[in-house]
């Protein structure tokens, strides 16, 4: 469900296979351990807000499709995962399972046919869109980085995870997102400051290692487009199209930022409906005497809450800080029981995925999408696994890594 094979592979089994798995997750689990739970209740609350305001939005045909074709999906795949990844062992399988999803995908990009600048699906589906494939990989390669650096895999396997890892970064980058570059600069920051010791002088290593290698592997028009984002003038000189239409893109969505705050304000309580942002944009862009746009909002924030409202954009915002303050205490706890110091990187690598999608979220439109109800059931269930441990007093206390 991560690579999105589901999208391009002809025929149902897979969705068949889907259904099943939900329905064995349902059955041998305890619906109380996940129905009440602080996540669970939120993600509801959250469709019940989206509901009422398709019903009552601009165009409620266009928000059911929304929400039949993509939130469906994305609450489909939080029970799955909240129902069947229970445990130590059930949460570090559906960890390893969105790392191998993401070898599906770097497989995939690797074998099509390059066609045009910026890196994406060429099959069609969610990511044929470059800043959603871009979204995907960030969030991707902490479980990959997880994968490679635990202990108790085979050397060879790791070692193909960690090919998988060196193609998606180039990948991410290739993609010519600059919410992906953002990302992965905060993403850096983020691990230099709750690293310690060695693993911070790896990181450092690391990190001028990604940027000779995005040097000699990204293509120069990329590299002139992520140049927009701190030289202006340089390539306006240079009359470099594609810089100049990155350029172009820029005021665009700083301008899309704007009229999704606009549109929220006019419509505080329920939004215009799921989806239907960009047609208030396309008329708000034709009062102002210009070509309509018909765009979304770049922004997952304001895009809740010009669709859905303010009150269903502040649960969607509480759900990213549970996901990141959930995995950071966990980092923090288990690093003192001995018990599970060692399990303690799941937690860690869980924070920097969920990190990376509250930031990334600033900057596309992707809150309707799966990723987030996916990294919120991997916390909640990691949580609840060393829940009966974690009561315990500490044994024996160790740093946090």
């Amino acid at each position: 469900m991560f690579s999105r094979v589901i999208e391009w592979v002809p025929g149902r089994p897979l969705p068949i296979m889907v259904s099943l798995l939900l329905a064995w997750g349902l059955l041998a689990s305890r619906w109380s351990d996940w129905i009440s739970a602080k996540p669970t209740v939120l993600l509801l609350t959250l469709t019940s807000l989206m509901v009422v305001s398709t019903l009552s939005g601009n165009w409620p045909g266009g928000s059911v499709g929304l929400m039949v074709d993509a939130w469906s999906r994305s609450l489909l795949y939080y029970l799955i995962v909240v129902t069947v990844g229970t445990g130590l062992a059930g949460v570090a399988t559906v960890m390893s399972g969105v790392a191998w999803g993401m070898a599906v995908v770097v497989v995939s990009l690797l074998l099509q046919t390059a066609s045009g600048a910026r890196l994406a699906f060429e099959l069609g589906g969610t990511l044929s869109n470059p800043n959603d494939l871009a979204a995907l990989l960030i969030v991707g390669l902490p479980f990959c980085a997880w994968y490679v650096l635990g202990s108790g895999r085979p050397l060879f396997l790791r070692v193909v995870m960690a090919a998988v890892s060196a193609f998606a970064f180039i990948m991410l980058l290739k993609t010519g997102s600059r919410m992906g570059l953002l990302t992965l600069l905060f993403v850096g920051v983020v691990l230099f400051f709750i690293t310690h010791g060695r693993d911070r002088l790896l990181l450092v290593v690391l990190a001028l290692a990604a940027g000779i290698a995005a040097a000699i592997f990204v293509p120069k028009v990329i590299q002139e487009r992520y140049q927009t984002m701190v030289d202006k003038d340089a390539d306006d000189s240079q009359g470099n199209a594609d810089a100049m239409k990155a350029l172009g893109s820029s005021q665009a969505r700083w301008n899309l930022f704007v009229h999704s705050l606009v549109v929220t304000a006019h419509h505080p309580l329920l939004g215009v409906g799921p989806g239907n942002f960009s047609g208030e944009n396309a008329d708000i862009t034709k009062r102002a005497g210009q070509r309509a746009n018909w765009q979304v909002t770049h922004n997952s924030y304001t895009q809740v809450s010009s669709e859905c409202g303010i009150p269903a954009a502040l649960i969607f915002a509480w759900l990213v800080l549970y996901g990141v303050r959930t995995s950071n205490r966990l980092r923090q706890a288990m690093a003192l029981h001995s018990e599970l110091r060692s399990k303690m990187p799941m937690a860690f690598w869980l924070l920097v995925a969920t990190a990376a999608y509250g930031f990334s979220a600033m900057f596309g439109a992707i809150a309707y999408g799966y990723l987030l109800p996916l990294l919120v059931a991997v916390v909640h269930s990691l949580k609840t696994a060393t829940a009966d441990v974690l009561a315990q007093p500490a044994r024996s206390p160790a740093p946090t890594r």
